[in-house]
């Protein structure tokens, strides 16, 4: 496991807390393994929403089974650099938490066989970027299958209403990064501990690299 610091990336967000241990329930999230949607094997589409996402930005959400790679969770898969051309879009996900504290993860991986630079990614919460995945993207070169990694981080949001929104950023080509897999969880604070986390300043995302 590794963690790259990206401290200093956050002024608009109030404070952010990064720790391990964190129990997990069931996501506040609708449809994070974008298996709702029925795409036969080796097909895929674009569509303008999705059960509990929406295009912001772009063509819309192209959801792939057994297209240029597999899925990490179950058989659909997203790839938001889609069609047609300028195919870079963003999707996004309004959701309520019982409490500000939120575990989001997500799984990433580059299109197999493309360059770095068209597989980037961007995160924001309530329309603050919380952190490129990866800037400008992991390359793809030298694979035929999707090599997903895992990404995990606490950030503060809002107790109520937040929105999650995921962004392509690289080359506007069709050709991008995929997302799998997407949670968020309400952290529960224990008094001591919430003081003491909420101090702190910075971020920590947690990578484990996990072929398919």
């Amino acid at each position: 496991m590794a963690i790259r610091s990206i401290a200093g990336r956050l002024a608009a967000v109030a404070s952010v807390i990064a720790f391990s241990g964190v129990c997990h329930g069931a996501s506040l999230l609708t449809n994070g393994s974008f298996e709702t949607t029925t795409q036969a094997s080796g097909t895929w589409n674009v569509y303008p929403s999705i059960d509990g996402w929406t295009t912001t930005s772009g063509p819309g959400i192209e959801i792939r089974n057994n297209v240029s790679g597999t899925a990490q969770d179950g058989v659909n898969f997203v790839e938001l650099d889609s069609h047609p051309n300028p195919g870079n879009s963003w999707m996004s996900q309004t959701f309520s938490s019982p409490g500000s504290v939120l575990d989001i993860s997500y799984w990433y991986a580059a299109r197999p066989g493309t360059d770095a630079s068209t597989n980037g990614i961007e995160i924001w919460l309530n329309g603050t970027d919380i952190g490129n995945l990866f800037a400008p993207g992991n390359s793809g070169n030298g694979t035929n299958n999707t090599a997903w990694t895992l990404y995990s981080a606490i950030v503060t949001g809002i107790a109520g209403s937040n929105t999650l929104e995921f962004r392509a950023v690289g080359n506007s080509d069709t050709y991008g990064g995929s997302l799998d897999n997407v949670s968020v969880n309400a952290v529960p604070l224990p008094g001591t501990l919430g003081l003491l986390g909420l101090g702190l300043a910075g971020m920590g995302v947690i990578r484990r690299r996990k072929a398919s």
